[in-house]
């Protein structure tokens, strides 16, 4: 882990509490680093701007009284109990608009948001979402924004003058609010095929299922969700640290998923380094152990490892300043 990130007690505790299995007393070790009620207060604007927010409420709930002090405790148990309700009326909402898409033909698939952290969390008071992300078909993407039109979704000013078969061309997804919520239609993983090789339309042959509240719902298979994953998170620069926590979850709860075989595809198809560079991520903010055969590949790739570990360190840097707690 590169320096930056391991020697700040922000760093410290943050990267603890994002593992699946958590260690008690480092956290409480960590914890009591973080020093005066303002240090605390910068901490959950740092976690709640990379999504660890409710992580953290998880790991200082197990610890011994005192860390944080109790100030600190009710912020934190306030700003989750807000992330958590917005969460639910996700989770409904979504439940809302899969009926109304299949009632009308269209096939969806559930990704990330509410099944992303019912599968890898085991709940959705573990994992913040902030909108909604369908995948459909292209051939379905006019049909599916009429839909949502009915429903009291509309899109940005931005793009409403846009008409949505024009947009098909020029982008990969669009974008609808409803009062303060959010949908993002996705006819693609990423506008840059390119460089991002992804077999799209598959994604209805080797969806699966995943069970969010009484909903079994439609969502993307194993190694589609961690390419996509990746795919997703290369093209934010890895600004959040959740989306690397979802990485090694994936790879922990799925030892099904074949790394080697989808290295060995990604370097024919010429996206290798974005799948080495998530992995190093990963294992730099030690929330994954890989098999020595894989670490090795990843090592030999400098460049994968340089990026990664500055990546790293600019996570636990306050969003829109230069200063590291």
């Amino acid at each position: 882990m590169s320096p930056r990130t391991r020697d700040t007690p922000a760093g410290r505790l943050l990267c603890l509490v994002m593992r699946e299995e958590l260690d008690l007393q480092r956290i409480a070790d960590a914890a009591s680093s973080v020093g005066s009620s303002d240090a605390w207060i910068r901490l959950l604007d740092l976690a709640q701007e990379r999504g660890v927010l409710l992580l953290l409420r998880r790991a200082i709930s197990g610890i011994s009284s005192g860390l944080p002090p109790q100030s600190i405790l009710d912020e934190l148990r306030s700003r989750s109990n807000a992330i958590i309700a917005n969460n639910l009326l996700l989770v409904h909402e979504l439940s809302r608009i899969l009926d109304l898409l299949r009632l009308n033909g269209v096939s969806p698939l559930a990704w990330k948001g509410p099944s992303l952290a019912a599968e890898l969390y085991a709940s959705v008071a573990l994992r913040e979402f902030r909108d909604l992300d369908l995948l459909v078909r292209p051939a379905d993407a006019t049909r599916a924004e009429l839909i949502l039109e009915s429903a009291g979704y509309r899109r940005p000013s931005s793009t409403a003058h846009t008409g949505t078969a024009a947009h098909l061309l020029q982008a990969h997804e669009l974008q609808f609010t409803r009062n303060d919520q959010l949908v993002e239609l996705h006819w693609a993983i990423t506008k840059n095929a390119h460089a991002f090789p992804f077999d799209f339309d598959g994604l209805w042959e080797r969806q699966r299922r995943v069970r969010v509240g009484r909903d079994d719902l439609p969502t993307p298979g194993v190694e589609d969700l961690f390419l996509s994953l990746c795919i997703h998170g290369t093209s934010h620069a890895w600004d959040r640290a959740i989306w690397i926590s979802d990485i090694a979850r994936v790879i922990q709860q799925h030892p099904e998923l074949d790394l080697a075989s989808i290295l060995g595809r990604a370097d024919r198809e010429r996206f290798g380094r974005m799948i080495r560079v998530t992995l190093a991520l990963a294992t730099e903010l030690e929330l994954l152990t890989l098999p020595a055969p894989i670490i090795d590949d990843v090592r030999r790739d400098h460049e994968a490892v340089k990026l990664a570990s500055a990546l790293a360190g600019s996570l636990f840097t306050a969003l829109g300043t230069r200063q590291t707690f």
